[in-house]
């Protein structure tokens, strides 16, 4: 059906379900499936970080690399080594380690729902990192 979402879905043990994100969302890295909100919710932990959302940008290495956009709490100040550093710290696996780490101010919103507009936030990640645009 055209504009249909498909979301993924995992049904627990104790009988909660629980999403991991639109099937759209998922980033390919070396040929492993990632989602990101296994990657978004551990990040949103670190005491500094307000909020994050991750996407893919292109990487002729690994098809495509894991951007973790993140917006800091007030007064807070970090660097991508000490965001890689604390992943590293709290288990993520390395197919999961963002391999970029940029920092806004706000993330881009869709103007219908006023939710997070993913491919706008990878438009922005691809121009701070300074990769070029994908014809």
């Amino acid at each position: 059906m055209a504009g249909t979402k498909l979301e993924i879905l995992a049904l627990l043990m104790n009988g909660v379900l629980e999403l991991y994100g639109r099937v759209s969302d998922m980033i390919i890295r070396n040929a492993s499936n990632v989602y990101p909100s296994v990657i978004e919710v551990p990040i949103t932990k670190h005491p500094k970080v307000k909020d994050v959302r991750v996407v893919s940008v292109p990487d002729p290495a690994s098809v495509e690399e894991i951007c973790a956009c993140i917006i800091l709490k007030e007064g807070q100040t970090t660097d991508p080594e000490e965001m890689k550093t604390y992943c590293v710290k709290i288990g993520m696996v390395p197919i999961e380690l963002p391999g970029y780490f940029i920092f806004l101010d706000e993330f881009p919103v869709t103007t219908t729902m006023q939710k997070v507009d993913r491919k706008k936030l990878r438009l922005i990640a691809m121009e701070k990192l300074g990769l070029p645009k994908e014809s």
